[in-house]
């Protein structure tokens, strides 16, 4: 689905964190952020690299977590006025391609969904 961002965004970890499934990560903290829920900071123990990762990704085990699927943290800078296709949502964030093919999370708050053009002219019940 093709959204329009209504809101400037800059990536905040520029190195961010990779795991692969099957990787063990240490859980440092949850999201205590309203706003941001099912997220918790962890460090995997291959690459030492750090960031937050999305609770539903994760089998929790005390303060580890085995990576259920593979999982980028890189965000996407967008632009007010740029168009980006919308290929997955995950606690309050989408995981945007931009039209030069670049990939990243982006805040749901950023975005607003383009209208469907292909119902118009259709009878509303």
């Amino acid at each position: 689905m093709e959204y329009k961002v209504i809101k400037q965004h800059k990536g905040n970890y520029p190195d961010p964190i990779v795991i692969k499934k099957g990787e063990t990560v240490i859980l440092r903290k949850k999201s205590n952020y309203w706003e941001w829920p099912n997220w918790v900071f962890c460090e995997s123990q291959k690459t030492k690299k750090a960031g937050w990762v999305p609770e539903q990704v994760l089998l929790i085990q005390g303060n580890l977590g085995e990576v259920k699927e593979s999982y980028n943290a890189r965000e996407l800078d967008v632009e007010i006025g740029e168009m980006v296709y919308l290929l997955r949502e995950l606690n309050g964030w989408g995981w945007c391609c931009n039209k030069k093919g670049l990939e990243g999370w982006v805040p749901l708050s950023c975005l607003e969904q383009k209208p469907d053009r292909s119902l118009e002219g259709e009878k509303k019940f």
